[in-house]
């Protein structure tokens, strides 16, 4: 058996989540229990590394900064550690009406977001402002969470888009007579 075996070891790079075989093993117990529910010596070597690719509070905090975002859910993580970066986070976006959550596990998270979106005109349909209550017509382009509307042979001037006509015509079998076909 795998985990018997003196000659086996396993190698653990990292975070390891509660609950899993990774989890039991790191803490090297006499024996485990194996996913078909059946108990096994632990005899091979665990080797615990200390790696991670997961930013800092200094990181994460300038990240959170620039994107600004109305929800912050933090997952994946230490239970105690997760609670203390909730707290620095709730107090540094305290004024920003910022929601944090600290899941655990297979918890569901509800959001809500703001539906409301603006769009702002660039090219020819920014030249002029438009009156109140006048309607804007153009193409409606979103990039990166942006939203610009323009005039569709502005199109390829700000976007690596082009517009295309494409024309189509249908031909339908008839063979009643011609009289009855209506136009009206």
């Amino acid at each position: 058996m795998w985990c018997s075996d003196k000659k086996n070891a396993c190698v653990i790079p990292g975070y390891v989540v509660e609950g899993t075989l990774a989890k039991t093993i790191v803490n090297e117990p006499k024996e485990v229990t194996l996913m078909n529910g059946l108990t096994a010596p632990l005899n091979m070597q665990v080797h615990y590394i200390a790696f991670s690719a997961h930013a800092d509070f200094a990181q994460t905090s300038t990240f959170l900064k620039e994107l600004m975002p109305p929800n912050i859910i933090l997952v994946h993580g230490e239970a105690n550690e997760m609670a203390r970066l909730k707290q620095k986070l709730v107090t540094q976006f305290a004024d920003r009406n910022t929601k944090s959550i600290s899941a655990k596990n297979c918890q569901s998270v509800e959001m809500f977001f703001n539906s409301e979106k603006t769009a702002k005109t660039i090219g020819r349909l920014a030249e002029k402002t438009p009156e109140v209550g006048e309607t804007v017509s153009g193409l409606l382009v979103e990039k990166v969470f942006t939203y610009q509307i323009m005039a569709p042979d502005d199109l390829h001037v700000f976007s690596q888009l082009s517009t295309a006509n494409i024309s189509q015509r249908i031909t339908i079998a008839y063979s009643g007579a011609f009289g009855v076909l209506s136009t009206g």
